[in-house]
């Protein structure tokens, strides 16, 4: 893991006179293996770090020892009844702003350390383990674990990590066939809040605010941008009694294309990412043909994106130096520099200019001749760091902001810089399809309205499925498979009817079943196991 250079004396007097957060790092952690990339996941969000032996854990391709990415985290910062609130981690070089666990529903608070304590691990399942359960009832630790309810005498919420709730109680348990809901063939999930001790690294004050964090990811190796994507979603819940105005949420990134010091960032501002990619033809760790990595923001669109140096600078280096200042980091969330100046579009640094703009460098690395590239103005490439944020907007007491990501990794047989890119603009396209159709109620992920009332059996289905819509009349019924592809297609009898379908020549897998209605379309998903 790399550090920013300006910290180690405010590093030494922090392990020397801050003993009380150097007592509770929480390193727990769990990795994303089953596709062609290799994540390492913290219970604090600083994501692929290694935070035990400094290296970073963001293998592309997988078991290759070679990154692209050394940390990636969360940042949240707003305005409480005119009062600056920030929560963001970079190396916990200067603390922490995250804590494990939920915060206490009624109060916003944290119930205990050892409450937290509780909560100090990330959960994993996997799809396999899914369906050997629901096919022959194997009961996984991963299963049997599940961390589906929160702790009633600490007043968390009653549903914490999603789950089939097959009885309709709302209390998770395996024995009465209740299982994760889970997303991908893998899949991470934790929770972390702001209140569990001083933030450390922003110096900000908490906000109350908890996240339920998802990390998943697909073994699809017949679809090459799915099977080199990573997805993170983050449920934000303002616990406090109190709005969060003006408020950001933005996702920071230290990229490092193999090697750290020869990297440039920019953006794509009309398609919601932003990357890192090599400033040199020939990488010192991946040799030619070095990869682009990127992140597509899925549902919000991107508003900002802002680079800063690694170094000391008072515009445009790290936060918080040389004066610890959570202003900084809010500032950047924001789009403008330390000292509260707009970003000015066309220069080297985006300092100096005329034109004011919310994105730095947001022309594409294939055009290497008229776009606002770090390479067309001549900059010397080093090490960068990127912020994509969504905002402003406000976060209401009690809400839940829901900002899902993909992180793209793309290296082309006998490809360089100009063709991995332009194929990452394709991936980010046939994410966000595939995310849309199998994730969003506009195609197929969050269930179906209650009013049509659909019933898909058996669940999960082996040779045949029957579909009942009571009461609604569907003119046209379609199944997708979890790459988004339509597999089945026909019309529907007469709502009053059961329908017969044969999904004896599907793979077993999860599917969504669409149903179209003169008010809408309707979606549901079911499982074939056999």
């Amino acid at each position: 893991m790399k550090s920013n250079t300006t910290t180690f004396f405010l590093l030494l007097f922090w392990v020397v006179f801050d003993a009380s957060i150097s007592k509770a790092q929480w390193y727990a952690n769990d990795s994303l293996d089953i596709n062609n990339i290799g994540a390492r996941i913290n219970i604090l969000g600083d994501n692929f770090d290694n935070t035990a032996n400094a290296q970073s854990v963001f293998d592309a391709p997988i078991n290759t020892n070679m990154h692209t990415i050394d940390v990636s985290a969360l940042w949240i910062g707003g305005y409480e009844k005119g009062k600056l609130k920030v929560a963001a981690m970079t190396y916990r070089q200067a603390g922490i702003d995250f804590f494990p666990g939920p915060l206490d529903t009624l109060t916003d608070s944290v119930f205990s350390n050892q409450e937290m304590t509780s909560w100090d691990q990330v959960w994993k399942v996997k799809r396999s383990e899914i369906n050997d359960f629901l096919k022959n009832g194997t009961i996984y630790n991963s299963i049997e674990n599940w961390p589906g309810n929160g702790n009633a005498s600490a007043d968390e919420a009653m549903i914490m990590a999603p789950f089939v709730d097959v009885v309709g109680d709302r209390k998770y348990n395996p024995l009465k066939g209740d299982y994760p809901d889970m997303k991908g063939d893998e899949m991470l999930w934790w929770v972390m809040n702001d209140k569990g001790g001083p933030h450390g690294e922003s110096k900000g004050n908490a906000m109350g605010i908890e996240v339920q964090c998802e990390a998943y990811a697909f073994n699809m190796p017949s679809n090459t941008a799915i099977n080199n994507t990573i997805f993170l979603d983050y449920k934000i819940i303002n616990r406090s009694s109190t709005d969060l105005d003006t408020a950001f949420v933005s996702l920071w990134t230290d990229f490092d294309i193999g090697d750290p010091f020869d990297d440039y960032v920019g953006s794509a501002p009309k398609l919601s990412a932003y990357f890192g990619y090599n400033g040199k033809p020939v990488d010192a760790v991946y040799g030619a043909n070095p990869p682009v990595e990127s992140v597509v923001f899925l549902k919000d669109s991107i508003s900002r994106f802002l680079y800063y140096n690694n170094n000391g600078d008072i515009i445009n280096g790290n936060p918080g130096y040389p004066i610890p200042n959570p202003q900084d980091y809010y500032n950047y969330m924001k789009g403008v520099w330390k000292n509260g100046a707009c970003m000015k579009y066309g220069s080297k640094d985006g300092v100096s200019g005329t034109q004011c703009t919310d994105f730095m460098f947001d022309g594409a690395p294939s055009d290497t001749v008229t776009g606002w590239t770090e390479h067309n103005v001549g900059n010397t490439p080093g090490d960068v760091r990127g912020m994509g944020s969504i905002g402003p907007f406000t976060i209401k007491a009690g809400q839940t902001f829901d900002m899902p990501v993909a992180y793209v990794f793309s290296r082309q047989v006998n490809g360089n810089t100009a063709i991995n890119y332009d194929s990452s603009v394709q991936y980010w396209k046939q994410i966000r399809a595939f995310y849309n159709s199998n994730f969003t109620t506009a195609g197929v992920g969050n269930g179906i309205p209650p009013s049509l009332g659909m019933k898909i059996y058996p669940d999960p289905a082996s040779e045949k499925i029957f579909i009942q819509c009571p009461n609604q009349s569907p003119q046209k019924i379609v199944i997708v498979d979890m790459t988004g592809r339509t597999i089945y297609t026909g019309l529907a009898v007469d709502s009053n009817s059961t329908q017969m379908i044969d999904v004896s020549y599907f793979s077993s897998g999860i599917y969504t079943l669409m149903a179209e209605t003169k008010t809408g379309i309707f979606s549901q998903k079911f499982l074939i196991a056999r």
